[in-house]
């Protein structure tokens, strides 16, 4: 149990120490400009001792002889250098700097809470947060309003092609209240749900949300008749319906001024 479990393993993973060599998104960001900078510079200090060999270019302060080719190359050298080195970005690691601050002052208009300035480059890099809906993290306020299933039956296998994709939309959403439905995403229109909306009944727990051209999956009736023809929606509202009532055993929904779930949904 615990920290022995596979989950577990996990954690214990996740709470090591990150190795020194690991760059977060901003590092990998700058070393790759480093690379291209490195790269410019090396053209320049190439193209500028050239240019400054075969013109004859001379130090005032400690000229070459006149013959001197060896002179000549050191002092083109040493140019083609000193202009490299004006080319460098030193200014790099303070505007850097500014960034992620500016960045977390953004954020922190947008209420979210940053708790070191090194977590912004991590936040701007992301596309995708993936978080399972807890009461920790959504204190009971989040909603799921689609649900995507995919599955991969013998004859999709067979021909090799992808799985095949259902899409659920849950509406009307009222907070906890059961009374909603289940419909197939494609055929919820903005017509239907202002419909849904004008017949929905406060103090009612479950009402049949079917409409022409449109199926209240959560509706055993409904839903057995939609298998039937082969629905993969159908089959797959089941299913979602069946796993989440295993996962919220022994929860319960009270009705007093609004829905509340007692115990652990």
């Amino acid at each position: 149990t615990g920290m022995c479990t596979q989950v577990g393993l996990i954690a214990k993973r996740l709470g090591q120490n990150k190795s020194i060599t690991e760059k977060n998104p901003l590092m990998s960001a700058v070393n790759k400009l480093a690379s291209y900078l490195a790269l410019v510079l090396a053209l320049v200090i190439l193209c500028a001792t050239l240019v400054a060999f075969g013109t004859g270019y001379q130090d005032p302060q400690k000229p070459c002889a006149e013959k001197d080719e060896v002179c000549f190359l050191k002092t083109a050298v040493l140019r083609a250098v000193v202009m490299s080195v004006a080319l460098i970005p030193h200014g790099l690691p303070f505007i850097c700097t500014v960034m992620l601050y500016v960045g977390s002052q953004g954020i922190s208009k947008r209420q979210g809470l940053v708790m070191k300035v090194s977590a912004v480059d991590y936040l701007a890099a992301t596309t995708v947060i993936c978080s399972d809906k807890t009461g920790t993290l959504t204190e009971g306020r989040m909603s799921a309003s689609v649900v995507l299933g995919f599955c991969q039956d013998e004859a999709t296998r067979a021909s090799g092609s992808s799985a095949r994709e259902s899409s659920l939309s849950f509406y009307p959403l009222k907070g906890l209240s059961p009374n909603g439905g289940i419909f197939s995403s494609n055929e919820v229109s903005q017509k239907h749900k202002d419909q849904m909306e004008k017949d929905f009944e406060a103090t009612s727990h479950r009402q049949n949300f079917s409409q022409p051209g449109l199926r209240d999956l959560g509706v055993f009736s409904e839903r057995s008749e939609a298998m039937k023809e082969g629905s993969l929606d159908a089959l797959l509202a089941g299913i979602h319906m069946a796993m989440a009532f295993l996962a919220c055993h022994g929860t319960s929904l009270v009705k007093s001024d609004a829905w509340e779930a007692k115990g652990n949904p």
